[in-house]
């Protein structure tokens, strides 16, 4: 278990911002090929129902950092990596928006 990155709440919605670490295990990747990676990933509560986890970053493609919400969308800032960028660092300013009403809840 760990922190959430990022946190926002209000009375009929609650969104999460967070990080994992683990071994390669996304299809960008080959097995075995780039030790351990993180992954970021956008999840909550909509209305009483649960949010299906949305993949926002991967390290190595996009770093997020930070998360701001509206009424209707979710807005992501981070950074994508320029080839010459070192996995520590990337260097391109990118924001991702995602539509509050696409997004996929449980049963």
């Amino acid at each position: 278990y760990c922190e959430a990155r990022e946190r926002y709440s209000n009375n009929e919605r609650e969104f999460v911002l967070y990080t994992i670490e683990g071994p390669c295990f996304h299809e960008n990747f080959t097995p075995g090929s780039c030790g351990n990676v993180t992954y970021t990933y956008l999840s909550g509560i909509l209305n009483g129902k649960l949010l299906v986890p949305v993949e926002v970053g991967i390290r190595g493609t996009y770093l997020a950092n930070s998360m701001l919400v509206s009424e209707n969308s979710i807005i992501i800032d981070g950074l994508e990596y320029a080839e010459s960028d070192a996995k520590c660092c990337p260097s391109i300013p990118k924001r991702k928006v995602l539509n509050i009403s696409e997004l996929e809840l449980t049963n």
